[in-house]
């Protein structure tokens, strides 16, 4: 969303009487609008000054929380990866799905089509959860099936040590495992108050939980047990205890079906450290909401109930819902109290969700709807456009395991799209913010795509106070309507389209259209069957989708690239595709920001499965990042899987290759066989440093019992691992027993038989079977893989015997890594030494990893070893390409410029050049005189090839106001500048000029004068205001009497306005134009002159008046009594009246 403050001509303050003195809520326009005082916030909190280091982009956080030993689902992560944390102004933080879904306040709303902020401050929040069903699940969490609830809010003004302003982001949350019932409350307060968010120093007085030192405080409590469909409420409370600020969260159950209602239970008080001593009082703290700042984390003031995945930055996947959420705050009397506006998904956290759509119903207590669907980021109340009610489509599609993707809008954008779930047997019903259209697009591999549209106007359930509409059944709905809109889909073969969607199934019946690629007519490949298996080929021709390569800001993928799940059937998986994505553009941040690569290969997940064959892969691959540190993820995952045969496969390791999970004490029964454990090259480049697993790297991880593992070669620094430790649960108390090699010295014809597949051979010249080859000096038995494997080992290792090959480099500049993969094992290096290698006799084909800007000769090629040592010379060559400017629009000839990577060159032809190694590069294009560039700033990636960067001059002209006042309407006047003269009749006049120093003059109207009449203007880079004041001209006209001594009163009426005076001038000042008059004598005089008319123009005039006085006129003057007094003016030599003529 834009931010408000774009809005600069209109101030609106509305009050919103939502409360009483102690909540506000303002509401403004304005550029930079007041708000009502906090009151003082001074002093700086206390922080951790030698034992904490944090920076603004958070891996020292993430560093921490890794190494704090706190399971992950007790940590619930600020959104700190987010890449709008450093924009100005107030914008959500999540543009599309994966995000954490429900509702928020973000202290914005849009009723009039645009954003206008507002603040309030409360003493408390309750949210509210109803689970009538949830089914999450995600093989890549902890918890896989586990959900929770998160309410959210920031509570500001608290008092630390003495030291208010602090800045607090308090979480109370729900984790709920649906399958066990098992719910537990988990308390996480977090500072905002500093960019690098560090927890004060002996902030906390008492809680019943724990800080990690710099870094945030956390409580979980004793878990309980809530079957059935059941709500569950969360308040989060401001509070003064004994002096100190304090927060209190507390929960409460009910069950309507148990008609149960549980106490209120505050599970957490946190009171923190305010003040010194009994006697003092520390300031009441309170959560704000506010959308005209940001903390100064760069996180919101906002307040959040949401639903995620389990912890720590994690994500899961909703395969079933039906629920509700509200949200409330306290107005001033505790009442509490719907929220002014909304939207559905959060952005401080940093746990996300897909396949939940939530929408609302209900204008006077609103209320958000939990339903499977596309997780679609849309405001609910507030907004102009209320997507209010649901729209509802249902149909089936085939086949059953396609996916599908909806966006907003007639036109299918995949930048916006979202994944919603479908039900095992192809059908689906999605329920989805109501009033917008929608449109849909359905695929799978080997089949062509399929698109839709739905309109806006299947269902606005607007169910008025009572809140009801919740949806009804598994998938949920639209409430009381429960109508919805048919779409089925049935996609057509078209086995040139290959694999490009992962390959999902979940039962045996999915399986079977996931194998059309395996045949050349599109028919399935097998039964599933024993004697008959389901055969899945490779048949990947290009990247997957890139509507599958999307993660959250933690790079939890969204998706996996094949995931088998609940199946009996016999499946082959023959030469897997590799399953290679190529990030989306809106990645790009974070995946810079933690060095990481832009493409990957997504995992293979086998769960609840039995009978599944991985066999003659060539390269299992794909990295995973250090902020899934403690989440159990590999290349190839089988998980609570049994009876499983991994053979002749080849993994190019990037940090975890192969999980094998099950419960301690089940026969998984599974077989891993002649598969070869290598080291890519990426674990020994630059993207290392934060790539799971890289520094220590696995091959198998064996984490269940009765497997056999053996003839597998492990490469140097790639290990094995079966320790006591249980990575789902955390219970360092388990044993796993497995058996890796066979029971005795085999010969190499030995052969054994695993579902239908015969075993036989050894993976290196070592004459025998027995137990694996370790690329390593072993001078222990059993070989437990450096302490990896806890109980047990490898009885029978294989002895192979090998001749040395030396790689030399040359060319390159001292320090710089380099690698070469022989045999898809990978080795680094450095100028001044040699990789050498140990190698058996045989044809091996290497690789050359160059580093970044370079390029090998030879790059890739064969080694034969007969039986003695090789040597080979590579020579490196730094690579460079051109940056190409191509200017138009300006005059040939002329000079121009660039700056770009420190470097800054000018020409006056139409291109500048730079050659510039790859990477990221920022530009300025020279200003020139009079002329202004479209694309004068910017940045631009280079990427092994030329870049061409279009700048396009235009000649620049600025706006000359001249703006006139004192002038009435209709009067023309002109403006000359330049030898142009422009007229006006108005108060403005506006020209255009280029950069310069200009000489100008103003021509008033007759009878006008101008001010400044004339002046020297100098335009630069910006507009000009020239201001002028007009007057009307003026004149004077004297009436002179003679005749009559001073200080007798005498009166002239002149242009209606009569003056008296005793002077022996009456004067008048006047505009052109012609006027009468009358002069009136005194008593006992007579005028000359009485009356006449009067044109004065251009001057001053002069009327003299003689007078006489009556030789008749009887009485004494000095006894004369003028009545009329009150216009006398004595003592001045002149009067005067000013006035114009209208």
């Amino acid at each position: 969303m834009k931010p408000a403050y774009f809005i600069r001509t209109i101030v609106l303050t509305i009050s919103i009487l939502v409360a009483i003195s102690s909540v506000y809520v303002i509401f403004t326009t304005a550029e930079n609008p007041e708000k009502p005082s906090e009151g003082p916030r001074d002093g700086n909190p206390s922080y951790a000054q030698a034992s904490v280091v944090t920076n603004s982009n958070g891996l020292s956080i993430l560093d921490k929380v890794n190494g704090s030993g706190i399971p992950d689902q007790y940590v619930y992560l600020p959104n700190f990866n987010a890449p709008g944390l450093s924009d100005s102004g107030v914008t959500q933080l999540y543009k599309r799905s994966p995000a954490p879904m429900g509702i928020a306040d973000y202290g914005m709303m849009e009723p009039s089509g645009f954003v206008i902020p507002y603040e309030y401050n409360t003493s408390g929040f309750l949210g509210t959860v109803k689970f009538e069903s949830i089914k999450p699940f995600y093989p890549m969490n902890n918890n896989p099936g586990s959900i929770s609830t998160q309410l959210s809010a920031v509570l500001s003004g608290v008092t630390i040590n003495g030291n208010s302003g602090n800045d607090l982001w308090i979480k109370s949350v729900m984790l709920y495992t649906p399958a066990t019932s098992e719910v537990q409350f988990i308390s996480n307060i977090w500072d905002l108050s500093t960019p690098g968010m560090v927890f004060p120093v002996n902030a906390i007085s008492s809680g019943n939980g724990q800080t990690v030192p710099g870094l945030f405080y956390h409580y979980a409590s004793p878990k309980l047990t809530m079957s059935g469909e059941f709500t569950a409420s969360l308040y989060m409370d401001a509070a003064n205890i004994n002096g100190n600020n304090a927060v209190i969260l507390k929960y409460q159950f009910s069950n309507t079906e148990q008609n149960f209602t549980s106490d209120l239970v505050a599970y957490d008080t946190v009171v923190f450290n305010s003040v010194s001593s009994d006697i003092q009082t520390a300031a009441n703290a309170a959560f704000e909401v506010n959308g005209f700042k940001k903390t100064a984390s760069g996180l919101l003031y906002d307040a959040e109930l949401v639903v995620t995945g389990p912890g720590s930055g994690s994500t899961t996947t909703i395969y079933e819902a039906n629920g509700q959420l509200t949200l409330k705050f306290r107005a001033a009397d505790g009442t509490p109290t719907k929220l002014p506006a909304s939207y559905n998904f959060g952005s401080n956290t940093g746990e996300t969700i897909q396949g939940l759509s939530v929408w609302w119903t209900s204008l006077m207590k609103p209320m958000a709807h939990l339903s499977l669907g596309p997780s679609l980021l849309v405001s609910l109340w507030g907004s102009q456009v209320s997507h209010s009610g649901a729209v509802n489509i249902q149909g089936k599609i085939n086949p059953p395991n396609s996916f599908v993707f909806i966006s907003m809008g007639q036109t299918f954008d995949n930048s916006t799209a979202s994944w919603a779930p479908v039900n095992p047997n192809g059908t689906y019903k999605f329920s989805m913010p109501g009033r917008i259209d929608y449109s849909g697009m359905v695929i799978l591999s080997n089949y062509e795509p399929f698109y839709f549209k739905t309109a806006s106007a299947e269902t606005h359930n607007e169910t008025g106070e009572g809140g009801e509409g919740q949806p009804h059944g598994g998938q949920g709905g639209s409430g009381e309507e429960e109508t919805a809109a048919w779409q089925n889909a049935t996609l057509s073969l078209s086995l040139t389209r290959g694999v490009y969607t992962p390959l999902y199934a979940n039962g045996n019946d999915q399986v079977k259209y996931l194998t059309v690629g395996s045949s050349s007519n599109g028919t399935y490949a097998g039964n599933g069957t024993k004697d008959s298996p389901y055969k899945l080929e490779n048949n990947q021709y290009a990247s997957l989708n890139q509507l599958f390569s999307h993660s959250n800001y933690f790079l939890y993928p969204e998706f996996s690239g094949m995931q088998i799940m609940n199946t009996g059937a016999s499946i082959d998986v023959i030469s897997p595709p590799t399953l290679h994505i190529h990030y989306t553009t809106d990645m790009y941040w974070v995946l810079d920001k933690y060095k990481l690569p832009l493409v990957n290969s997504l995992n293979m997940v086998f769960y609840n499965t039995s009978g599944v064959k991985v066999l003659d892969a060539d390269s299992i691959s794909g990295w995973f990042p250090t902020t899934m540190l403690h989440a159990p993820a590999a290349s190839m995952m089988f998980y609570g899987s049994t009876d499983f045969l991994i053979a002749s496969d080849t993994f190019s390791g990037m940090g975890a290759s192969l999980l094998v999970y099950n419960n301690a004490t089940a026969d998984t029964n599974g077989t891993i066989w002649g598969n070869h454990f290598l080291a890519d090259h990426v674990i020994h480049s630059q993207y290392s440093l934060n790539i799971r697993g890289a520094d220590n790297p696995s091959g198998v991880s064996a984490y269940s019992s009765g497997n056999l593992i053996y003839n597998n070669y492990f490469t140097s620094g790639i290990s094995a691992f079966s320790t006591g430790v249980d990575p789902y649960t955390g219970n360092a108390s388990v044993v796993y027993h497995n058996d890796w090699n066979l029971s005795g010295k085999m010969p190499v014809s030995y052969v054994k038989h695993v579902n239908g597949y015969n075993l036989t051979g050894s993976i290196v010249d070592s004459g025998y079977q027995g137990g694996n080859f370790w690329d390593r000096e072993i001078t222990t038995i059993p070989y437990n893989s450096s302490g990896g494997i806890s109980h047990g080992g490898d009885y029978l290792p294989l002895i192979e015997i090998t001749y040395g090959v030396a790689f030399n480099s040359l060319g390159l500049p001292s320090g710089i890594p380099w690698s070469v993969t022989l045999d898809n094992s990978a080795r680094a290096g450095t100028i001044g030494t040699s990789i050498d290698i140990q190698v058996p006799n045989g044809t091996h084909v290497y690789r050359i990893g160059s580093p970044a800007n370079y390029s090998a000769t030879p790059v890739n090629g064969t080694i034969i070893m007969q039986g003695n040592a090789q040597e080979l010379n590579i020579t490196f060559t730094h690579m460079t390409y051109p940056v190409n400017f191509i200017r138009s629009g300006h005059p040939d000839g002329l000079s121009w410029g660039v700056s770009m990577g420190g470097k800054h060159s000018t020409s006056t032809s139409d291109v500048i050049t730079f050659l510039c190694e790859n990477g990221s590069y920022s530009y300025t294009v020279d200003a020139l005189k009079n002329y202004s560039a479209d694309n004068s700033s910017g940045k631009l990636l280079v990427y092994g090839g030329e870049v061409n960067e279009s700048v396009q001059f235009m000649y620049a002209l600025h706006r000359i106001t001249v703006h006139v006042t004192g002038l009435a309407e209709g009067n023309e006047w002109s403006f000359t500048i330049s030898g142009e003269r422009h007229m006006s009749s108005s108060s403005n006049m506006s020209v255009s000029r280029g950069t310069g120093i200009y000489s100008y003059s103003i021509t008033p109207p007759d009878e006008y004068a101008a001010s400044p009449s004339t002046g020297t203007l100098m335009v630069l880079d910006e507009d000009v205001v020239v201001s002028v004041t007009m007057q009307v001209k003026t004149y004077e006209v004297h009436f002179v009497h003679e005749g009559m001594p001073s200080g007798v009163p005498w009166q002239v009426e002149f242009a209606n306005h009569s003056f008296t005076s005793t002077s022996s001038v009456i004067s008048f000042t006047v505009t052109s134009g012609n006027y009468s008059y009358t002069v009136s004598p005194p008593d006992g005089y007579s005028a000359g002159l009485k009356s006449g008319s009067l044109e004065v123009v251009a001057n001053d005039q002069t009327v003299n008046v003689q007078f006489s006085k009556n030789p008749d006129y009887l009485g004494n003057a000095a006894l004369i009594s003028i009545g009329t007094a009150v216009g006398i003016v004595t003592g001045l030599g002149v009067s005067l009246m000013v006035f114009r003529r209208k």
